[in-house]
Order: C-alpha cells, then sequence, then structure tokens
C-alpha cells in the first residue's frame, strides 16, 4: 500500500520480516526468498499499529498507538485478537518485547505507563511511570529477566521488577533524551539519546 508508512520490522519465527503499517492499518510480511509481500488488514480502523515482535508460535503482536489495545495476529488465518488496556489513560502503546518465560512487555509512551500482558490469560497490568510526563518508549529485556526502558521526556532510563512491577530509575547526564535502548549479553545497558542527534 503507497505511503503505509512501514515501522518496526522484526523477524518472525518462519524467517520472514513483519512490519506494521501505520497509515494503512495493516501488518505486513516480507517473504526475503522471494520479495513477495503480505499485507493483513486490521479489523479496527485507524488503529496505528506501531510497534511490533514474534512469539514462538509465530504469531505477530503489535501495539494500537491510536486505539489503545495489544494485538495478535495469527498468519495461518489472518485473524487478530485485540487485548484492550485496561486504563483510558493508557494512550499510545508503542513498543513490546517479550521475556524468556513469555510474557508481553510493552511501554505506553503518552500514558506514561509500562505494562505486561499474559498471552495464556489475556490478562493486561500497568505501573505509572514515577516521573510525570516521561512517556516511556524503547523496552528491553535483560538476561535476569528484567525489563529496562527509555523515558524519552526525561533523562532517565527505568527497570520494572518482573515480580512486583517496582520501578526504578537511573537519572542520565542532564539533557539527554533517551529513544531506543539494548542490552549486551553481559547486561550493559546502551541508549541512543534523541536530545543530542
Amino acid at each position: 500500500t503507497p505511503r503505509s508508512f512501514p515501522h518496526d520490522p522484526a523477524v518472525g519465527a518462519d524467517g520472514a520480516l513483519w512490519y506494521t503499517g501505520m497509515h494503512a492499518n495493516t501488518i505486513g510480511r516480507l517473504d526475503p526468498a522471494t520479495g513477495q509481500v503480505r499485507e493483513y488488514p486490521l479489523p479496527t480502523s485507524r488503529s496505528r499499529p506501531h510497534g511490533l515482535v514474534a512469539d514462538r508460535e509465530g504469531n505477530i503482536w503489535f501495539t494500537a498507538n491510536a486505539k489503545g489495545y495489544i494485538g495478535k495476529l495469527d498468519p495461518a488465518t489472518g485473524s487478530v485478537k485485540e487485548f484492550p488496556l485496561p486504563d483510558v489513560r493508557a494512550d499510545d502503546p508503542h513498543t513490546a518485547i517479550f521475556d524468556a518465560k513469555g510474557t508481553l512487555w510493552f511501554t505506553v509512551q503518552r500514558g506514561n505507563f509500562v505494562g505486561r500482558l499474559d498471552p495464556a490469560t489475556g490478562k493486561i497490568e500497568l505501573r505509572s511511570s514515577p516521573t510525570m510526563f516521561s512517556r516511556p518508549y524503547g523496552i528491553v529485556v535483560n538476561s535476569q529477566g528484567v525489563p529496562f526502558f527509555c523515558e524519552l521526556g526525561t533523562n532517565k532510563i527505568g527497570c520494572i521488577d518482573p515480580d512486583t512491577m517496582a520501578i526504578t530509575e537511573y537519572s542520565l547526564p542532564k539533557g539527554a533524551r533517551p529513544r531506543r535502548i539494548a542490552v549486551t549479553p553481559d547486561d550493559l545497558i546502551w541508549y541512543t539519546d534523541n536530545a543530542r542527534g
């Protein structure tokens, strides 16, 4: 679809490249062997899919920026299951990642939350970032199963305890605006600073 604004590519269990078509309300699949692209339309209009991650079974999970839900696409059938966020303030679900136990963690940028979803039950839990307007953005999980996330609206990196969901914040240099985040095998955290070009 022209001008679909492909976003957040991820490799699925089938080896294909998946992406969100933010402006086309689709999830896309690129077969690297053939170059063929297939688009899966989302049932809720103007969902604005953003972040995307594949599970071990090959399902594609995504965040619906504009409609406040987490979606699960079954590529075999094209069906989409929606998991609405349980708080009306949870606007703009953003980036998602699975931990080693299969729990889906995600950030909610404008709503200022970090959340988790249990795929087995569909239960969603949210925690507010301690700093107002901190805009949780990129998220990773370290080797101990602890999620770390960027706070784009301030100069902090946060981490959330996977058992209690208590959030700890770490201050960065004044003026920093962390956006994307990565973790090394020895659990060093790296981030890109959106304020410094």
